[in-house]
């Protein structure tokens, strides 16, 4: 579907029986468009474009609508997140041209901005996200395993396995590439992802015991909005939705809001701002004290996936998506490095106290 004006109209008038005034972009990314629509009789909604699944799962459209689904069972439970809307055939999710287009609702507010209030409303909203999902689960018992149906592109097990086997010799070798300077950073710093993936395997293991549910899986400082007192507003893209423990997700949010955050406040406001979210999280959904230890193996984990992730799209997909590849050196890479520095205050003595 080509996305002009005309055919946004088109679109939105066969599938939902709605209006269109008038639509603007308000992002894009090799992976989806978004557009604000403002639309009769509803207002504004969000007309959003993806192709996140496409290329990794057998069926986008049916695992868009499973998300969607449970997003929608969450967002009932109190959560507050970006739900979809039904079409007329009480459906979420629409193929045109192998992409999935989604209608969803419009959330007014700012991404996270570094405010104090920001970070124990940011732990407190994660927290009610999973004791939603665990709440759901109790009443659904086949919620869990239905979650667990959405896929997960090349998962951390996988592209660890794929990386001792093969990736890493070819990365180490001399090759004619797209992104020459990408690769010979990589086989520079190369140092960095075996002793990250160690650390991982070591930390998150089989033997790791982890409180397991419902994920956002890409909870960062873009996905979520707050308001102009720091009060969190709303989950956005929960096109990633999925099952794994709660560090993940708790481990994910945090590195993400370190990155801006530091560079105007420095280390210890860190300390002390991400001790405010993990109170903020434990006080509404509590895990065992071990389980905030594994927070830098589980900030590790999701670096080390996304690097191995785009390489792999690099050297067996036809260079799939080559403008991911510069975050393995202007973000994911770097990030790597540091994480054992930065998140150096993650002590039993700093959790004890957080949680006091």
């Amino acid at each position: 579907m080509t996305d002009s004006k005309e055919t946004l109209i088109k679109f939105l008038a066969d599938h939902y029986g709605l209006t269109l005034h008038d639509a603007r972009p308000l992002s894009g990314a090799q992976s989806s468009s978004v557009y604000l629509c403002d639309t009769k009789g509803r207002g504004q909604l969000v007309l959003k474009q993806s192709q996140w699944y496409k290329g990794f799962a057998k069926n986008p459209e049916e695992v868009l609508e499973t998300v969607y689904t449970i997003a929608d069972l969450i967002a009932a439970e109190g959560v507050p997140l970006q739900r979809a809307i039904k079409k007329e055939n009480g459906k979420y999710v629409t193929t045109v041209e192998e992409s999935q287009w989604a209608l969803l609702e419009y959330k007014m507010g700012h991404p996270f901005q570094g405010e104090k209030k920001e970070f124990e409303e940011a732990g407190k909203a994660l927290a009610l996200f999973h004791h939603a999902g665990l709440k759901l689960a109790k009443k659904n018992a086949d919620l869990i395993n239905k979650a667990a149906t959405i896929p997960v592109e090349k998962p951390y097990e996988e592209s660890r396995d794929l990386y001792f086997s093969v990736l890493r010799d070819q990365l180490l070798t001399e090759h004619s590439c797209s992104s020459p300077d990408v690769c010979r950073v990589i086989r520079q710093d190369i140092r960095y992802i075996d002793e990250a993936i160690s650390y991982i395997d070591a930390k998150l293991g089989s033997g790791a015991k982890l409180t397991v549910g419902i994920l956002h899986n890409d909870f960062n400082y873009a996905n979520g909005l707050y308001d102009d007192t720091g009060g969190f507003v709303s989950f956005l893209d929960v096109d990633q939705l999925g099952v794994g423990p709660f560090v993940f997700d708790i481990a994910n949010a945090i590195a993400s809001f370190a990155t801006g955050y530091i560079k105007d406040h420095g280390r210890e406001a860190l300390k002390h701002s991400t001790g405010r979210f993990i109170a903020s999280y434990h006080a509404h959904n509590p895990l065992a004290f071990a389980e905030y230890e594994r927070i830098l193996a589980a900030t590790q984990r999701w670096d080390v996936m996304r690097i191995l992730r785009t390489l792999r799209r690099h050297h067996y997909e036809n260079d799939r998506l080559p403008a991911l590849m510069p975050k393995i050196t202007n973000r994911f890479l770097p990030r790597l490095k540091e994480a054992p520095a930065l998140f150096s205050f993650v002590t039993p003595e700093w959790i004890r106290e957080a949680l006091a």
